[in-house]
């Protein structure tokens, strides 16, 4: 997912803006599942680390995440939710 970002940053010359969660995932994969998964019965919506700045400056945004499962992470909606979409048209 990184590479396909640097990809559509090249090719855009747009911004860059990883979405992480304000408490690390593990890097252990097993216990990254069954954190996932409990995520994704809970309907959680894990805290942001960062904002993006200017948000209201950017008009076409693109959004890239892993499959979990046939959905994104409930980090993703935690990003989306977290922003005003009037007016940007998203990829």
């Amino acid at each position: 997912r990184r590479l396909m970002a640097q990809m559509i940053q090249t090719e855009t010359g747009g911004d860059l803006f990883e979405i992480e969660p304000a408490t690390p995932y593990t890097d252990d994969y097993n216990t990254l599942l069954d954190v996932a998964q409990q995520e994704q019965a809970n309907n959680a919506r894990p805290e942001l680390a960062s904002q993006v700045e200017n948000w209201d400056s950017y008009d076409v945004v693109f959004v890239g995440y892993p499959d979990w499962w046939s959905d994104a992470p409930m980090l993703i909606y935690s990003f989306l939710e977290a922003y005003g979409w009037e007016g940007k048209t998203p990829f």
